[in-house]
This record gives structure tokens, sequence and C-alpha cells, in this order.
């Protein structure tokens, strides 16, 4: 990681103790984004917190996938500069419904840089295909 600055390393973790207990004696590297992966608000309320206490150049969180409300309070908000959100791919695929994080249009810290939907995209792709035509073939679970 130190000996590749030219590349942005996006490392996610769901424990985010073991990589705080790393890193707390080594310089903080800026191509190096730290994130957790929050499944619910249980691990959201257990994981962003000690990612916010971590030093890291950008610290994230990987919503994914959302298939509960998730209420990423102010304080967990706060510290975070990226929050992707999404939900399962593959043919047996849950439903992920956006309105389950109630802060997705919330604005987050100033400079924050940036929150990223992969759900609103696959959704919008699954109505259009559903509705082409009468012909069309809705896709089958397996």
């Amino acid at each position: 990681m130190r000996d590749c600055p030219q590349y942005t390393l996006m490392v996610l973790t769901k424990r985010p103790e073991v990589a705080r207990r790393y890193l707390l004696d080594k310089p903080v590297l800026p191509n190096v984004w730290l994130g957790v992966s929050t499944e619910n608000q249980q691990t959201a309320e257990e994981r962003i917190p000690v990612l916010l206490a971590t030093p890291a150049a950008l610290r994230w969180n990987s919503a994914e996938p959302l298939l509960e409300a998730l209420d990423l309070r102010l304080d967990l908000l706060l510290g975070l500069d990226w929050v992707v959100m999404g939900g399962e791919s593959g043919g047996d695929a849950r439903p992920c419904n956006l309105e389950r994080f109630p802060h997705h249009h919330t604005p987050m810290r100033p400079g924050t840089r940036a929150r990223v939907s992969k759900a609103a995209w696959r959704q919008r792709l699954r109505q259009d295909f559903l509705s082409v035509g009468a012909g069309a073939a809705a896709p089958q679970r397996r």
C-alpha cells in the first residue's frame, strides 16, 4: 500500500477493531480508504464508531445489502466521507428499497466527497425490463 501511492485502495472490513489495532501505530496513507460493511442497524452502531476512531485518509460505509431500515444518526454520519448503499445482485436477489435508508438524501458533513447508490440503477433496470411490453417475460427466481 505504501509502495503503490499511485493506486487508491478501498479497504472494506466487517472487523474494524482488527483494522484499528493494526493501523494505530502506522502512518496514515493518503491512498488507503478504510470502510466498514454494515448489514443492519446493529452492525452500523457497532462498527461505524470503531471506524471513526481509526486513523484513515478517508472513511466510508458500505450499507450492502440494504435489506432492512438503517438509520445512520448524525453522530454516525458526521465522520463518514462516503456512504455506499445497494442491494443484492444475481437471480435470487431480494429487493432493495432506498427508503430503507432514510438519510440517503441528508447532507453529510462539509467536504463530504460522495454518496453512492448502487440500488437505484438496478431497480430502474428491473422496472424497465418488466415494462418492455406484454411479450416480455418476468425474470424467474431459481
